[in-house]
């Protein structure tokens, strides 16, 4: 998980999103061509999550040590043309949980 307290250590123990987000110092040009492919993106967030924290980290949201940045706010959306390059549709959903 991204520590606003702890990047460093982040970076250095992340095994998937550091690299996934391109915040690593030698960035990746598939990730950005991937990204730049996009014809839409679907940000889903549920309501009730407990797993994903802050929840809204799920539409690029990102705590910074003392607020929720939104994600045209964030670091990663100032400083990264890639993430420019289409509009997100943003989806609140309800997790329903259902015994059998």
């Amino acid at each position: 998980m991204q520590d606003p307290y702890h990047y460093e250590k982040y970076l250095a123990n992340s095994q998937f999103l550091a690299d996934i987000n391109n915040e690593r110092k030698q960035k990746q040009q598939q990730y950005k061509d991937n990204m730049l492919s996009l014809e839409q993106l679907v940000l889903v967030r549920f309501s009730e999550d407990v797993l994903v924290v802050p929840k809204d980290s799920a539409w690029f949201g990102y705590w910074d040590g003392q607020r929720l940045q939104s994600m045209n706010e964030t670091d990663l959306y100032q400083v990264n043309p890639i993430v420019h390059t289409v509009t997100p549709t943003y989806i609140t959903a309800m997790l329903a949980m259902v015994a059998l």
